[in-house]
């Protein structure tokens, strides 16, 4: 009640206003009137049209009568309005200025332009007054037009007594809410021993959930063998062959290469033991990532290193291009490796004899997040995807169309799914497309770098 009465104040102070400025303006057009050698010959400052949002409310050529009040929506309190002379003379030149009493505390400055635009005005009671000046400094002034904004509908008499009577139920709601709750506490005496027959049930569920947690840690367990398997895979194959490498080659220096390739396999298997030993003693299928600034240049080289001998065996080409001035990423230099070598597994796995491989590293900006990633892509000249395999290429243990391309490889159907899960720890993403224009997939791996604070020495 307090907001409507000062509302009823305000407006009380509008009205006045209007009245007593209004009967001001009426006396200046008669006393500038009086400056012209002929008054009754002395223009008249008028209003041609009013409109909003270019809808016209008003104008004089639909009307024989010069307008003297105005009631508009709060939907249109946008209004422009239009002066013109009657009568004009072309010989002079003439200026405007405005001041709407309620919005603006003076008249406007002085202007050529003969209309002028109120923006959202707010509900409520407006008096304007409009001025000319003419080439003699001679100032014309209209009568004053009532502007009244309408409020909208839910600040309107019918509204508040809505609001009133809602007020009403509202408080006759509680008090039915509170009858209610009253016998639902009564009723609550009657279930106790329903209570706790329930109890009793739930006790007998947390036991059999007890039971199929034990049975879900041995699952898992199982699964982070197979993982261990798998990633164990290529890298005791790799020792296997550089070892015999090691033994048939005469040239130290070549001996001195293998021997630091085998320690290298050797420490990586190392850490991914580690890391499977301790995501068992949490009973999670998960690995815990210890990152640190990876140089992704140097990651790779040590990689195609390590798969020399793969690619040897098969007599296929690795082409591998990096983008100048690489920066570094954070991440888990053994997990990180992982998803490469899963993913250049797959691309000497499926590609053919005497084929060309592909490694690309670049850089590019994700468009929606604007950090700086840098992408590893790997092309492969493989039978690429079909389309079944696009719903199935990153599930758990699936077979996909294309087939090892030597008799002593096989596959697990874990290396994506494995590369996937990684990648995501990473906050990077995993892209897989067949190539249009030659035979093979290409599969891309982002990870966001590190834009500054390192560089490579």
């Amino acid at each position: 009640m307090r907001y409507s009465k000062m509302n009823i104040a305000l407006l009380f102070v509008q009205i006045l206003v209007g009245v007593l400025t209004a009967s001001l303006g009426s006396t200046f057009v008669v006393t500038n009137a009086a400056a012209y050698s002929e008054p009754n010959k002395a223009p008249k400052l008028l209003f041609k049209e009013i409109s909003s949002f270019g809808d016209i409310l008003w104008n004089s050529a639909s009307n024989d009568f010069q307008i003297e009040s105005i009631k508009v929506p709060h939907t249109r309190s946008s209004i422009t309005f239009e002066l013109e002379l009657t009568p004009y003379d072309p010989n002079k030149h003439y200026q405007f200025s405005f001041r709407l009493i309620g919005n603006e505390e003076e008249f406007s400055a002085w202007s050529v332009i003969p209309n002028r635009t109120y923006y959202h005005l707010s509900p409520g009671y407006y008096t304007l007054f409009v001025r000319a000046l003419d080439s003699n400094e001679i100032t014309i002034l209209s009568h004053p037009l009532s502007i009244r904004i309408l409020p909208p509908w839910y600040r309107q008499w019918p509204s508040i007594l809505g609001y009133f009577v809602f007020t009403i139920i509202l408080f006759g709601l509680i008090f039915k809410f509170r009858k209610i709750r009253n016998q639902r506490n009564l009723k609550k005496l009657e279930n106790q021993i329903k209570l706790r027959t329930n109890l009793l049930m739930e006790q007998a569920e947390e036991l059999k959930k007890e039971k199929n947690k034990y049975v879900s840690a041995n699952q898992i367990k199982t699964r982070l063998l197979r993982f261990a398997a798998h990633d164990l895979r290529n890298p005791i194959t790799a020792i296997l062959g550089y070892s015999k490498m090691l033994v048939a080659e005469e040239d130290n220096t070549k001996k001195d290469e293998y021997a630091l390739i085998i320690e290298d396999i050797s420490n990586k298997m190392y850490g991914i033991v580690q890391n499977m030993l301790a995501s068992g003693a949490r009973d999670e299928d998960s690995v815990e990532l210890d990152f640190e600034p990876v140089f992704v240049e140097h990651l790779i080289d040590n990689i195609v290193k390590q798969y020399h001998f793969f690619l040897t065996e098969k007599n296929q080409t690795l082409h591998v291009s990096y983008e100048p001035n690489l920066p570094y990423v954070l991440a888990d230099k053994i997990r990180f490796s992982e998803i490469i070598e899963n993913i250049l597994s797959n691309a000497i796995k499926y590609s053919p004899l005497n084929s060309e491989i592909q490694i690309n590293v670049t850089t590019e900006t994700n468009s929606l997040t604007r950090v700086k990633m840098v992408r590893i892509t790997v092309v492969d000249s493989g039978p690429g995807f079909s389309d079944n395999d696009y719903e199935l290429i990153f599930k758990e243990y699936q077979t996909l169309s294309a087939k090892p391309t030597s008799k002593n490889e096989s596959s697990t159907g874990l290396g994506l799914f494995i590369a996937k899960q990684l990648v995501a720890a990473h906050d990077g993403k995993i892209y897989i497309l067949n190539n249009k224009n030659r035979k093979g997939a290409s599969i891309s791996v982002t990870i966001p770098a590190i834009t500054s604070g390192l560089s490579l020495n």
